[in-house]
C-alpha cells in the first residue's frame, strides 16, 4: 500500500510536468504566430528612397500574385513594404538583419522567382 501512493504522487507529478510543458511550448507557437507578417497592412508603407541600401525587392513566381504572407517573414525582420505590381513587391529590411542572408532565404522559397538588392526601382518621383 506504501507504494503505491508513492506511485500515484510521482504518475500525478508526471502528469504535471508534461501539462506544463506542453502549456510553453503552445504558447511559443502562439506568440510566433503573432509576428509573421500576413499583409502589406500590417507594415508601414513604403514611400521614399531613403535606406536604398536596405530595400529587397522581391519579384514572384508567374501564376503567384505578389503576397508578402507567403514569404513566411518575421515583423521584427520587415521595417516598411510596398506592392509595386501584381508580381513585385519592395521591402525595407531592419539594420540587425543581414542582408545577404535575409536575401538568400527568400530565393529559396518557392513561390519567388528572384529577390535582389534594391539598385534601380524607385517608389516616387524623387
Amino acid at each position: 500500500m506504501k507504494y503505491s501512493k508513492n506511485i500515484i504522487i510521482i504518475f500525478i507529478g508526471l502528469v504535471l510536468v508534461v501539462f506544463i510543458a506542453f502549456l510553453s511550448t503552445d504558447n511559443r507557437i502562439n506568440n510566433q504566430e503573432e509576428t509573421m507578417i500576413g499583409s502589406m497592412d500590417e507594415i508601414e508603407l513604403l514611400d521614399s528612397n531613403e535606406n536604398l541600401e536596405r530595400q529587397v525587392v522581391i519579384i514572384y513566381n508567374e501564376g503567384v500574385k505578389a503576397d508578402i504572407g507567403l514569404l513566411n517573414l518575421d515583423s521584427s525582420e520587415v521595417i516598411k513594404g510596398r506592392n509595386l505590381s501584381e508580381h513585385v513587391d519592395v521591402i525595407e529590411v531592419d539594420e540587425s538583419i543581414n542582408l545577404d542572408e535575409f536575401i538568400r532565404r527568400l530565393n529559396e522559397n518557392e513561390v519567388v522567382m528572384i529577390a535582389d538588392y534594391n539598385g534601380v526601382i524607385r517608389t516616387t518621383n524623387e
